[in-house]
Parts: C-alpha cells; structure tokens; sequence
C-alpha cells in the first residue's frame, strides 16, 4: 500500500494505491484519489492504510461467506514508518490530534489479531506503480513482480488456512 501526498495540484488530495495477494497471488489492485485533504505524508499513508484495511474488511466477508476461514493476520505493508507508529501506539500526540478519531479504527484491528502492520522499503514498495511517475527501470521492476505471479503458470488456490501478505 502506498500513498502519494499531494498528487493533485489543483485539489491537493493524494493517491492511493496496492495490490491484494493470496497466497502471493495479485487478486486484486486499486488506485484511488482520497476523499480529504491531508496535511502530511504521514496522514496521506494513514488515510491510505485505512482504505486498505476497509477493503480487507470486504475481502475477510467474501472469504467467510464461502466457508474459508483466514488462519493468520493480514500483513499491510507501509513504507512511512510514522503511519505505522500512530497506528500501534494509543496514545494521542499533539502533531497527531487533527486524525479523525474514526481513521483509528486501524488499532482497533492491530489489537484484534486481525491486522499486522510491515515497513516496506521504499525502493521494495510495489504499489508505487499506482501512485508515483516511476522512471522506466522501477515501473518495469514493479510490473515484473506483480505480473510474474500471473504468467508463471501459478493458480489461486484458497484453503482453509489462507496465507495473506498485503502491500
């Protein structure tokens, strides 16, 4: 997962993008221009994290409905370290105060065991493919890695202990 801030200069909202995986497998990929105006790169990656995890919520749904049930914790990888520090530690600093109380909501999955959150190196983040104008070299390095899954003859397979790493 990964977000731009600001991608738009005439309305200075971000951009966030990621690719899902099962079983690293790319199921599905989104780009989306966020709904608020962040006042950071920080709070553009948390805004982005919560997208993600609302679309997870989603996914986590479909799964169950069809009776497979995840086993183990869905890896988010972020490369802000500060979104990732904001959303494991409770407590509310004054640089954090203007997050909506309801983006927070991210905690609240960490402390449920349902979510874990992973720094992601920069150079290593595949979803900057959807958000970033990437020098030819690095588009082509992150379409090879997102592609690769899919052209090496690899078939979805869902079990009952689901492996999930999300970027």
């Amino acid at each position: 997962m990964d977000s731009e801030y600001p991608n738009d200069r005439v309305d200075r909202k971000s951009v966030t993008g990621y690719v899902t995986c099962i079983n690293e497998t790319p199921i599905m990929w989104k780009t989306k221009k966020q709904s608020i105006v962040t006042l950071s790169s920080t709070e553009a990656e948390y805004v982005g994290m919560t997208m993600m995890v609302i679309e997870l919520i989603w996914l986590f749904q479909i799964l169950i409905f069809v009776n497979m049930f995840p086993q183990e914790k869905v890896t988010l990888g972020v490369d802000n370290q500060s979104a990732i520090k904001i959303a494991k530690n409770p407590k509310q600093h004054g640089r954090t105060k203007h997050i909506d109380v309801l983006r927070h909501f991210i905690r609240e999955k960490i402390s449920d065991g349902i979510l874990n959150l992973k720094y992601v190196q920069t150079d290593e983040m595949v979803a900057d493919i959807f958000t970033k104008n990437l020098g030819r070299t690095k588009f082509e390095k992150f379409r090879g890695m997102i592609m690769d899954n899919l052209h090496e003859g690899r078939m979805l397979t869902i079990t009952k202990d689901v492996s999930r790493t999300i970027m």
